[in-house]
Order: structure tokens, then sequence, then C-alpha cells
């Protein structure tokens, strides 16, 4: 590394380091593997087949006594076909959205604190900022494997690193399960350090850069949060009549 400004630049050029570029695909490639893992074991096809025979629990509730056995056949048999389509949604989900999220968030990143940084009349420092998010999102992927080793080393189905693992045994409603799904304690180091790092590079102050992220991590969980909901309640809920 070398020192300008008085701020240490991260070795983006080659032959000066390991290019945050080639970190960014390590931890990419990080997340394809823990995912592969679960998919490997079968624990990943369990939870979505688990789903599905929710909805199809759902079929033979609303239809008992309003419907011939033969047509309550017919959709719980329609209900179940659907898990094809889900593991298809789901493998795109861990094999492409997931990686390419990493990247989102640090390009998404960098540009907010360049963007905040020309407000101010501080130096931009794009590229320093891209890196160092890039280096960053390291701390993301260590929640997903540590998650997936887990699962294979206690031999359950899933396991929490969100508010969830504190909250009692008990029933919860879909919106705030996954809502409270998305309060990651590796998510939230990995915003403060990025806020931190924004400080550091002198992009903005601490109490700025913060916010920053807070607002972005708030927007980030709102998507995820939508998109997770929509789709967990779809396959519960396919095919169900009104």
């Amino acid at each position: 590394m070398a020192k300008r400004g008085g701020l240490e630049r991260v070795a983006v050029e080659p032959g000066r380091g390991v290019p945050a570029s080639g970190v960014l695909w390590l931890w990419m490639a990080l997340v394809c593997l823990s995912h592969g893992v679960l998919w490997a074991t079968g624990t990943r096809q369990f939870l979505l087949a688990e789903a599905v025979e929710e909805g199809a629990a759902q079929v033979e509730r609303r239809t008992r006594g309003e419907e011939s056995e033969d047509v309550i056949r017919k959709e719980i048999r329609l209900q179940r076909d659907t898990l094809v389509f889900w593991r298809v949604i789901a493998a795109i989900s861990d094999f492409v959205v997931a990686p390419l999220a990493l990247a989102m968030r640090a390009l998404i990143v960098a540009v907010a604190f360049s963007a905040v940084a020309a407000t101010f009349g501080r130096p931009v420092r794009f590229a320093h900022g891209l890196a160092e998010s890039m280096v960053y999102q390291g701390i993301w992927v260590a929640g997903i494997v540590l998650s997936s080793v887990l699962i294979l080393v206690l031999q359950v189905t899933r396991v929490e690193t969100s508010v969830l693992a504190f909250m009692p045994p008990g029933s919860y409603s879909g919106p705030l399960w996954v809502a409270l799904r998305q309060v990651d304690g590796f998510a939230a180091i990995g915003w403060f350090c990025l806020a931190w790092s924004a400080w550091r590079r002198g992009q903005s102050n601490l109490a700025v850069a913060l916010a920053v992220c807070v607002m972005l991590a708030l927007l980030e969980a709102a998507v995820f949060a939508s998109a997770s909901l929509l789709v967990n309640l779809s396959m519960r809920l396919t095919l169900v009549p009104a």
C-alpha cells in the first residue's frame, strides 16, 4: 500500500497487491460454494418442499367440504407440481442474485459516498472507495459461510445470524418474521465498517457516513424483505382458492 494525502490507498493497479476486484470475485465464489453445499446436502430442497407442502395443506383445509375429493386431489397435485418452479427461483437467488448483491452493494456505496464528498467539497476518491467497499463485502460473506457451516455441523435445516436467533420460541406473522430476518449482525458490522472507511478516507464526517449507511441499509432491507415475503407467500399460497 502507498499513502497519499495522509490516507492509505487500496492497491487496485496490477502488480501492486491483490486487486480489490479479485477479492470481490473470491467473495462471490465463496457465496456460491456455501449455497452449493446446502443444495448438495438437500437442505435447500427440504425447506422448499416444506413451504410448498404448507400450501398443499392450505388447499386441503380450504376446499374440504366444498369440493369433491377428485377436485381436491387435483389441486393438491398442482400445488406440489410448482416445486420445480420454486427450485429454479431459489437457485437463481442463491447463485445469481446473492453473489451479484455483493457487487451492487459495493458499487452503490462507492457512488453514494463519492456524491457526498463532491457535494461537501471533499476528495471524491471513487476508485479508492469502490476498492474498499469490495473488500468489506467479506463481512456479509462471513455470515453466509458461518450459517452453512453451522447447518452442516449441527445437522439442522436453518441457522439464523439475525435477531431471530434471540427471539423466544413462538409463532410470528410472515411480515414480522421477514422484517426481523433483515436485522442481521454481520450486516450491521459491515455497514458500520463501510461508514468508518468513508470517514477514514475523508469523504465525509463520521455522523454523515453513518447516516448514509443507515439509509442504504434500510433501502436494501426493504428490497430484500419485499422480495422474500413475496416469494415465501407465493410458495405457500400458490393455487390456493381465495
